[in-house]
């Protein structure tokens, strides 16, 4: 698998045959929600989805968040992001860092959640988040997290 095929966290992303049972069809959902790289394209998959197959799920849901988040991580180039059952580490290179002001994004991701932490190792940041007590999906806190790099990087 090619560095940029290869997921950047593992969520479900099997489509239910109670939802859509043509093999085609799921296909082309797949292909569709990989698109998914903004908000704006994510409500109109979603709407699409919805007024052919019916309201989506949970599940559904954290899927395309999830590929939201890919999307929007690998045009900041956030590639290194180390995933377990406790956490999701995710880790900024100097590069990126150099670029934001990172005052502001500490406080502003710390006002998200308490469960990010942060620690600074080596010329990078490793930003976790922690799953316990998280009041939704951790996908859902992933993709603010990159709304506020997107606030912070330096104009």
């Amino acid at each position: 698998i090619k560095e940029e095929e290869r997921p950047l966290i593992e969520v479900e992303n099997h489509i239910k045959d109670e939802y859509v049972k043509d093999e085609s069809l799921k296909i082309e959902l797949h292909q569709k929600i990989n698109g998914i790289d903004s908000y704006d394209k994510l409500k109109e998959i979603k709407e699409e989805i919805e007024d052919r197959f019916g309201k989506t799920d949970e599940e559904l849901d954290i899927y395309m968040y999830s590929k939201l988040f890919e999307n929007r991580a690998r045009s900041l180039d956030i590639t290194n992001i180390k995933q377990t059952n406790l956490y999701i580490e995710i880790i900024l290179d100097e590069e990126l860092i150099k670029k934001l002001n990172t005052d502001e994004l500490f406080m502003n991701i710390s006002l998200l959640s308490t469960n990010f932490k942060f620690e600074y190792k080596v010329d990078k940041l490793h930003i976790k988040l922690l799953y316990h007590n998280l009041d939704k999906h951790f996908v859902y806190y992933l993709n603010k997290f990159i709304d506020e790099i997107e606030k912070c990087i330096k104009k």
